[in-house]
């Protein structure tokens, strides 16, 4: 119910009071608006006895400011029901007066209602939204409820309100100068710490944009997540070292507990407490875990694993110059047995090649036959004489001890 209706209403309830019987307009003493917008201002009014009967579907509203007639004016009453609510557009002057009168042809009733009138003022800037949020603290989980209030300079073009970022469903309702926006979400730990904001845009019939926002920041309570547990080991890292231990979680509130595990074949240690904890290395494979826990909730971490040298693995300077040694002696011998049995195939090659030696006999007119037998020496040292082809080959008598070395 707008205003005006409830001024109407009332004074038709106090008929003894005075309202009914004299000439008298109820209207707010001031309204605001934007500039270049629109405002509605409210309005009912009251005649003299004998005046009410000359009220009639052909009567005039009007407004003036000062004796000048206002034409830019909606008129949205009914002066039969004593309603003159009207609405003033594309307002430009700020705090000025006007007044209401009634102007009815064919009969006395023309009255002007300087005494009450109303002043219009220009806002350079919209009211910022007001943002509400719940009382109660949000669990995430649970479905959460925002809402935020834009006021209405003009109820024929009402602001568009909307929410930044959109996380769920939201509903828009105008009741009388205010569009109140609602937003509706299931909170979840991704919404923590983050910012949401509510923006009302004012679009100027002439043309011209307004916006104005208001931001919140939520706060979602939430058990632990995204527990990591990492190490620091002291290099190397070898049995009877150190390690440090660093266990992280998101969480809201804060993780109240950490609790430190090693896993040891089929059983689980529990080893100590903190968010750092440092520990000494005796295990050959150790594996680590933490587990987190706050008001909503615990959770267990990803297992940290490390290797660990035992001293026989550890690095040894004299070891490893002992073992280069040994295979340098072991390279030298390869090279020497190979060099061997190379230069005994080569020997082999030149004995049969003095098996293969010739023999040399006489010309046929020479009185005697002579054989000349080459000696191995001979072989190798005349290997390139040509040897007579005349006769029979004759076998070398054998070769010397000494060649074959």
């Amino acid at each position: 119910m707008t205003g005006s209706c409830r001024l109407f209403l009332l004074c038709s309830l106090l008929q003894g009071a005075g309202c009914i019987g004299r000439f008298e307009v109820l209207m707010p003493a001031s309204v605001t608006t934007l500039s270049g917008s629109c405002v509605t201002v409210p309005c009912s009014f009251t005649l003299g006895d004998k005046y009410k009967d000359m009220l009639h579907p052909g009567c005039i509203p009007i407004w003036k400011k000062g004796e000048q007639l206002i034409s830019n004016t909606t008129f949205r009453g009914n002066l039969t029901a004593y309603n003159c609510t009207t609405t003033f557009n594309n307002v430009l002057e700020d705090n000025v007066q006007y007044y209401f009168r009634i102007d009815c042809d064919g009969n006395p009733l023309k009255y002007s209602f300087k005494l009450n009138p109303v002043t219009i003022q220009i806002k350079g800037l919209p009211d910022a939204p007001r943002l509400t949020t719940p009382k109660e603290p949000v669990v995430e989980g649970t479905p959460v409820e925002l809402g935020c209030s834009a006021p209405s300079y003009c109820d024929t073009h009402p602001p568009t309100v909307t929410w930044t970022p959109a996380l769920g469903v939201s509903t828009q309702l105008q009741l009388e100068d205010t569009v109140t926006s609602t937003l509706t979400f299931n909170a979840s730990h991704l919404h923590h710490g983050n910012n949401v904001s509510c923006t009302a845009a004012y679009y100027i019939p002439s043309g011209n944009k307004t916006v104005t926002s208001t931001r919140h920041q939520l706060s979602i309570l939430y058990a632990p997540r995204n527990t990591s547990a990492v190490g620091s080991p002291c290099l190397p890292a070898r049995e009877g070292g150190c390690l440090n231990l660093t266990c992280s979680s998101h969480a809201n509130p804060a993780v109240s507990e950490v609790t430190w595990y090693r896993i040891h074949g089929e059983y689980i240690l529990k080893i100590g407490s903190g968010s750092s904890l440092s520990i000494q290395l005796w295990n050959a494979n150790s594996v680590f875990f933490c587990e987190v826990r706050n008001d909503y909730g615990t959770e267990k971490s990803n297992v940290y694993k490390i290797y660990i040298q035992i001293p026989s693995q550890i690095f040894n300077i004299p070891d490893l110059v002992l073992c280069i040694g040994k295979s340098a002696v072991i390279i030298v011998g390869l090279v020497c047995v190979i060099v061997c049995i190379i230069r005994t195939r080569k020997v082999g090659e030149e004995t049969r090649s003095f098996n293969a030696a010739t023999v040399t006999r006489a010309p046929p007119d020479e009185d005697e036959s002579q054989v000349v037998i080459r000696s191995e020496e001979d072989v190798y040292v005349n290997s390139g004489m040509q040897m007579n082809p005349v006769g029979p080959r004759e076998e070398p008598v054998g070769p010397r001890e000494d060649a074959l070395f």
